[in-house]
């Protein structure tokens, strides 16, 4: 016996249907309202069921809506940037329509920390920062405006000087780069409009004539604004401060040496040696020394370095620790042309352009050299009372000195001797020689605090800061030693030069063939004659 089944398509249809909507029957749904407790908008606040992909946020009326979900038992969790987090736990039937209302309120407390990064470990950040504020406080916590370049980076980087690791930075640009004068010879920078140089070591006063050397930084900080006042008034500005974190010793024996060299006949080997010195590995020493010498891009000038800073840490008990930090540094180099033009005078050119000034021109002599020895050293004294409160004292001194020649240019078209000339201008050559040395002492005693008043957590620094600087200066005064011409009018500018006389010492140039002329600049040497001791002294 044969049977034979006939489906039509309407039945097949209505067949579908049926089971779509007993399968619709057996979701269940959420919804309800949100209201905050504030004035705000109760727009884009999130639901989500936990453990799940369900989730939505709330129209500007705070209404939420949940559909097509499997009957269970879970948890509503309900959540806004700066409202405290609601969870409820709910169990759905088959075919439930469920109202669920909340109501947030605001949270007093800090923000946690959100960190977007692509999966890899940002190994060139440092979450917290204890000396920019003289308190241990993570960077979300620290309302303060700074910026912190690690010595990692400063690593990855292969960075040999000072300026270059400021690069990482921004908003801080080089006015110019170390000369090595008396009293001022670090490099300036431009923070927030205002001159700035690198006067602090260790959150301390590190002074320095000279460029510092990145061998033994373990971070940089450029703090900007009025938080530098944590520091004292006599080493900033009112744009902020640059504070240099020296390297410090560690518990383990390890170390590395480098050697680098490249173009302008670099050559730079640095050591960087950290060792116990006991068995309980409470006493540890660290040394981080450098040489450095290269040439100049220019016709002449060069520097050469030599570095070295040893370090001293030990742990007499949980609560009691000393650490000394030194640093010596001997510099000898030439320092960079400095060029200044006459701000009584109205500007013949407006831009470098116009100038035509060849910046491979030094206008100097590897002989006329600064030399830059300074030193810092620092001690102190961590003693922890209790898990609220902790006491440093701090002793530090540093010296930075000036011996040799200086030069700059300087405008010299004002003068009524060059009103003849057609165009260009007229640069005179100014050197004197530095003996000069300062000297600062600083003693500082902070009490930090960690504590609650009710549900409320406080930190506090208590201290004071005593700081002296003494400076000796025994240089010589400016003296005016060669020309150097920019333009074309070269016949009217010797005219002029070998006419001129220096009281009663007779014709002192002669126009000619002791001119030198590069393209279209041209320098002249000429003799000076000293009066009172009746000395000759003539220089190229």
């Amino acid at each position: 016996m044969k049977y034979k089944f006939t489906i039509s398509f309407l039945s097949f249809c209505f067949f579908l249907l049926a089971a779509t909507s007993i399968s619709a029957q057996e979701r269940a749904s959420i919804k309800g309202q949100i209201s905050l407790n504030s004035d705000e908008s109760p727009e884009n606040i999130s639901v989500v069921l936990k453990g799940t992909k369900s989730g939505t946020t709330t129209d500007d009326s705070g209404n939420y809506i949940l559909k097509n979900i499997k009957p269970g038992t879970y948890t509503i969790k309900v959540s806004s940037i700066g409202y405290i987090t609601q969870e409820k736990t709910i169990v759905l039937k088959e075919g439930d329509n469920l109202t669920q209302n909340f109501s947030i309120s605001t949270n007093s407390e800090d923000l946690t920390e959100v960190v977007v990064n692509s999966g890899k470990k940002n190994h060139f950040a440092r979450k917290d920062n204890r000396q920019v504020s003289r308190l241990p406080l993570k960077n979300l916590e620290n309302p303060q405006v700074y910026t912190t370049i690690t010595g990692e980076l400063l690593k990855e980087q292969v960075v040999t000087n000072f300026d270059d690791a400021l690069k990482n930075a921004s908003g801080i640009t080089p006015l110019w780069a170390a000369t090595g004068r008396a009293g001022d010879g670090a490099a300036y920078y431009s923070l927030r409009g205002f001159p700035v140089q690198p006067t602090m070591v260790n959150g301390l006063p590190g002074l320095t004539n000279g460029s510092l050397d990145p061998a033994n930084i373990d971070r940089i900080e450029i703090i900007r604004g009025p938080s530098g006042t944590l520091f004292g008034s006599s080493l900033i500005s009112y744009g902020g401060l640059i504070n240099t974190t020296t390297k410090r010793p560690y518990k383990t024996f390890g170390g590395e040496v480098n050697y680098t060299t490249g173009s302008y006949g670099l050559h730079r080997a640095v050591v960087d040696l950290n060792t116990p010195l006991n068995d309980t590995k409470t006493l540890n020493f660290r040394v981080n020394s450098a040489y450095n010498k290269q040439e100049s891009f220019q016709d002449a000038g060069f520097k050469e370095s030599f570095f070295i800073a040893p370090s001293l840490s030990y742990d007499v008990n949980d609560k009691l620790s000393f650490l000394v930090n030194t640093e010596f540094m001997s510099s000898e180099a030439t320092n960079p042309t400095m060029l200044f033009l006459d701000r009584g005078t109205p500007l013949r050119v407006h831009n470098i352009k116009e100038l035509n000034y060849d910046n491979k021109r030094s206008y100097t002599s590897n002989e006329l050299t600064m030399k830059t020895p300074s030193y810092n050293i620092q001690a102190q004294m961590n003693y922890k009372f209790s898990d609220q409160w902790s006491s440093q004292t701090v002793f530090s001194t540093s010296s930075a000195k000036s011996q040799g020649n200086y030069t700059y240019l300087y405008e010299g078209t004002s003068n009524k001797l060059f009103a003849s000339l057609k165009d260009g201008i007229v640069l005179g050559r100014q050197f004197t020689d530095q003996d000069n040395q300062n000297i600062t002492t600083d003693i500082q005693q902070n009490f930090n605090g960690d504590f609650k008043i009710g549900n409320f957590r406080n930190r506090i620094v208590i201290g004071f800061d005593y700081f002296k600087r003494t400076a000796s200066d025994r240089s010589s005064g400016y003296v005016a030693n060669g020309l150097v011409y920019i333009g074309n009018d070269l016949q009217t500018f010797n005219n002029i030069v070998g006419k001129q006389t220096n009281g009663d010492s007779g014709d002192l140039t002669k126009a000619g063939s002791d001119v030198v002329m590069v393209g279209r600049l041209f320098f002249r040497p000429f003799l000076f004659y000293t009066l009172k001791k009746n000395v000759f002294i003539y220089f190229i």
